[in-house]
């Protein structure tokens, strides 16, 4: 099982901006371990259904794993860049 936590709902400005906080998540010894360590999913959703429209990946490689989620880090940059990836 994967534990699943709502963190934040946001709502971004007509530009696709938006500001959450994340918690300190790479000081918790269970977030990060692992043989990967672990990730945060950022998830678009639907303001009125909740449907979920995609899933937010970072535009940085190095802030990204190999599951295209975002690697939990003890902080990240002020303007972090997520891209929603093109349907196939």
């Amino acid at each position: 099982m994967v534990p699943q936590l709502q963190l934040e709902t946001a709502k971004p400005d007509g530009s696709g901006v938006f500001t959450i906080e994340i918690p300190g998540f790479s000081a918790d010894p269970i977030a990060v371990s692992g043989l990967y360590g672990g990730e945060l999913d950022l998830i678009l959703r639907h303001a009125k259904t909740g449907n979920r429209i995609a899933i937010l990946e970072p535009e940085s490689e190095t802030l990204r794993t190999s599951g295209r989620a975002l690697k939990i880090e003890p902080s990240y940059p002020r303007n972090l860049a997520l891209v929603a990836p093109k349907p196939n």
